[in-house]
């Protein structure tokens, strides 16, 4: 069901999209570049500076899927920090059964 929904979303909002905080495999299945160089948005993985993938996302402007699964450890999981900038800086588009779908501005 979640690679299903992923499909379908991409085919509905395009190549341009980066799933968070992680699903390494996401750009792989759909044959799509992701716009960010992480595949696991988490603070260990950028030593705790978000500057590059802001930049990365501002100057794309994706749209943002966020993994349900996630969504109670985004406001409290210091890990997820980056994650939690990330939708609060974006547009809420919709949500679809495994994922929040935000557009960063």
């Amino acid at each position: 069901g979640l690679y299903t929904e992923l499909r379908r979303l991409r085919q509905k909002f395009g190549q341009n999209y980066v799933v968070l905080p992680a699903f390494p495999q996401a750009h792989f299945l759909t044959g799509d570049c992701s716009p960010i160089p992480l595949d696991w948005v988490v603070k260990r993985e950028t030593n705790g500076d978000s500057t590059m993938i802001l930049k990365a996302l501002s100057n794309s402007h994706p749209f943002v899927f966020i993994e349900k699964t996630f969504l109670k450890n985004i406001t409290t999981d210091p890990e997820l920090e980056h994650v939690r900038q990330i939708m609060e800086r974006s547009v809420f588009v919709e949500e679809s059964t495994f994922f929040m779908v935000y557009r960063y501005p």
